[in-house]
């Protein structure tokens, strides 16, 4: 059973990297939001490991059990194809692994983010499904920061009501994570792309299986997206 609660871990990561927008406009105030200080924070970052090409990073945050993590690698993909592929909410289950087990639902949209909801199905005995709503967007966090090109962040679960909309009976409600992409120009015209991300998946789930299967879905999640972006590179030059 452990194996099988890794996969939906993985799931969780892969999936919740990617969401989106709201029907009221501005939130004032969000917690997952306020998590981003921290991420764009260069400091305490700790090397964790190099796989090839990919560098991964951890860090831990103040009065929390899990790290957040940053997975790196050089391309030369401009960002805005990246960033529209990261966007592409309705072409997920195309080009993003382990994505048969979800269903997303949009359930707003502005010129700068999406809003959308996430029901995660375990397929697990006695473990429980996953639900969230999420803002993808491609602003600038804050003054500051000079890098991301796209963010992510879950929602509050009072933020919109899908009662009757998808089945999401004893699934457990996640409210607290965030991540980045970001874009670091390097002077033979490449870029070091990051993706930064920390989620808390809820339940009784031990610390050391989420970091596990947290490094395994960052890194699926940067493949994936440089794969499908630089499929959309190839064709745009034909």
């Amino acid at each position: 059973r452990f194996k099988m609660k890794l996969l939906l871990l993985k799931k969780i990561v892969i999936l919740s990297c990617f969401h989106i927008a709201s029907l009221s406009g501005d939130i004032l105030y969000n917690k997952s939001f306020s998590l981003f200080s921290s991420l764009l924070d260069e400091r305490e970052w700790v090397l964790d490991k190099n796989l090839g090409d990919i560098t991964i990073s951890k860090k831990a945050l103040i009065s929390k059990n899990i790290f957040a993590l940053k997975v790196q690698k050089k391309s030369f993909i401009p960002s805005e194809v990246i960033q529209e592929v990261l966007e592409d909410i309705n072409r997920y289950d195309e080009f993003l692994s382990n994505s048969k087990t979800v269903k997303s639902l949009i359930l707003g949209r502005s010129d700068e983010w999406i809003d959308a909801y996430q029901y995660i199905s375990s397929n697990i005995p006695f473990l429980s499904d996953r639900k969230y709503f999420f803002r993808i967007s491609s602003e600038k966090i804050n003054k500051k920061d000079s890098l991301s090109f796209v963010h992510w962040y879950l929602l509050d679960q009072n933020q919109y009501d899908v009662a009757g909309k998808m089945d999401e009976e004893n699934a457990i409600y996640l409210n607290f994570g965030a991540g980045l992409w970001l874009a670091e120009k390097q002077s033979d015209g490449s870029s070091i792309i990051s993706y930064i991300v920390y989620i808390d998946p809820g339940g009784s789930i031990p610390t050391f299986a989420i970091e596990k299967a947290n490094r395994v879905g960052i890194i699926t999640i940067l493949e994936d997206i440089l794969a499908e972006a630089s499929k959309r590179l190839k064709k745009e030059e034909k």
